[in-house]
């Protein structure tokens, strides 16, 4: 049995759209790469920057870089399948505004056109160079250059 194109879009843009960048204990994602990269875009949004402590098949886990700070995100893969699932989750920042200055750091060129798919999927042109800088700088607070 074949998707039509409008149920393989509409199945595409529901994963698109999957859960958004919350993170919470008990989240569930697709796979590893899907937990690392709404990881990234939680950073993003709430402008703080962390470092994989430990990165794995199996496992990872993300601290702040304030080496003071309790931040820290606990996540494993779950028994015979691709979805990984937050186990501990400490979300309070103690760090400060010098520690998290480099969010910018996240913004990798793999996480802006995962993030940039979202929002032109479906077809159509993309957005262009200038245009992309200014929705970066707009939505994240991302200065990125040309």
């Amino acid at each position: 049995m074949f998707l039509s194109l409008t149920d393989a879009l509409q199945r595409a843009i529901k994963d698109a759209n999957y859960e958004g960048d919350d993170i919470f204990v008990g989240r569930l994602f697709k796979n590893k790469d899907d937990c690392c990269t709404k990881l990234a875009i939680h950073a993003i949004r709430r402008k703080f920057h962390f470092i994989h402590a430990k990165s794995c098949p199996t496992m990872v886990i993300a601290v702040c870089v304030g080496t003071t700070c309790p931040w820290r995100v606990y996540a494993t893969k779950l028994d015979d399948t691709e979805r990984f699932e937050v186990r501990t989750a400490i979300l309070q920042h103690t760090c400060s505004v010098y520690a998290r200055g480099d969010f910018h750091k996240q913004a990798s060129t793999a996480i802006i056109g995962k993030v940039m798919c979202t929002k032109y999927l479906g077809g159509g042109r993309g957005p262009r160079p200038n245009e992309l800088r200014r929705m970066l700088r707009q939505e994240f607070s991302l200065n990125v250059s040309y």
